[in-house]
């Protein structure tokens, strides 16, 4: 049995990611040297920004998450207190620093969908982001809440079995059934699925104004955007952020130029190094394949260096939630 998790844009967990990622991306648009660890908690009023910084840049950070709020369609009124200092002493070498402690980073891909990746995890993405255009684009969506999640079981590794939880507001749980199986009956899946809509009853709002939560708090199975644990809020000069886009930029690459149907790839980072010490590749028959990836140490830190001017954080969250296909260099 294989199982994936996509959450909405507004779910509370993954909306602290996105403002933790947003105030990180902000740091480096302004100052592309900048070195931060920030973290987003609260909920039912309140929200709390915390972490340390090393950076010249100096901007308003309560309107910035706001901003960021209002682009996720989420207008509850909040309390913002910001805790976000510059580092002083040993947190200033630490936080320059790519790597801290040492530091696994897997990643993957498969050929069974287009985005070459696991099925469960194609269409819980792709469902998450269809119900989110219907909540931005289409006004008789309007009772659609922006917090909520889809869930995708592959037991057979064919049939599929989605469960969506969503927020409805004060729109009759019955009716929102029947909207959500409407669309679902529109994907062409290419095998049978079988919907589960709300299976807890009417959630009116879960929302973080009614919930809470906390970046760095989801955990999702083959989950490969931003790390779901320490690295949220971090910035692309981290190995524990670009490590994961090197790990599935190099599991796409073997599987390319190979004749397996899934790559996984392990990295091993270590204090003080930019470059993993180990790279290591299995595929689904668990043949090494780490031959294979016979770069040099130039070639991975042109890709590093890549990413890093790209600066995605934002993008990389709105990928998990479906809103964006796929990030710039998967194309």
């Amino acid at each position: 049995m294989r199982l994936a998790r996509a959450p909405l844009i507004g779910e509370p967990n993954n909306l602290c990611d996105f403002l933790a990622a947003g105030i990180a991306e902000e740091y480096l648009r302004r100052d592309p040297n900048s070195r931060i660890r920030c973290s987003v908690s609260g909920g039912r009023g309140a929200l709390f920004v915390t972490g340390e910084y090393v950076s010249e840049a100096d901007f308003d950070i309560s309107l910035l998450v706001r901003r960021l709020l209002g682009t996720c369609g989420v207008y509850d009124d909040f309390e913002i207190f910001v805790s976000l200092e510059p580092a002083v002493g040993e947190s200033v070498g630490r936080l320059r620093q790519s790597c801290e402690f040492p530091t696994l980073i897997n990643g993957y891909a498969a050929k069974e969908t287009p985005d070459y990746l696991p099925g469960p995890v194609y269409w819980s993405k792709k469902i998450a982001g269809l119900l989110d255009d219907k909540r931005r684009h289409d006004p008789d969506w309007f009772w659609l809440g922006a917090s909520g999640d889809v869930s995708v079981i592959s037991k057979n590794n064919k049939d599929l079995e989605v469960v969506i939880s969503v927020d409805h507001g004060t729109q009759p749980l019955d009716q929102v059934r029947g909207w959500l199986e409407r669309i679902m009956d529109d994907l062409k899946a290419g095998c049978e699925i079988k919907i589960k809509i709300n299976p807890l009853g009417a959630r009116e709002n879960t929302g973080l104004g009614f919930s809470m939560g906390r970046s760095g708090g989801l955990y999702f199975p083959y989950g490969y955007s931003l790390p779901s644990t320490a690295y949220s809020g971090a910035d692309w000069h981290s190995s524990g952020v670009y490590g994961y886009f090197l790990a599935r930029f190099l599991a796409m690459q073997v599987l390319k130029q190979s004749s397996s149907q899934a790559v996984m790839i392990e990295l091993l980072f270590l204090p003080g190094d930019v470059l993993p010490a180990v790279i290591k590749a299995r595929d689904e028959r668990g043949r090494d394949l780490s031959q294979s990836m016979l770069e040099g140490d130039d070639f991975y830190m042109q890709k590093i260096r890549q990413w890093q001017s790209a600066n995605c954080l934002l993008d990389s969250i709105k990928t998990r939630s479906g809103l964006a296909p796929s990030l710039p260099w998967e194309n």
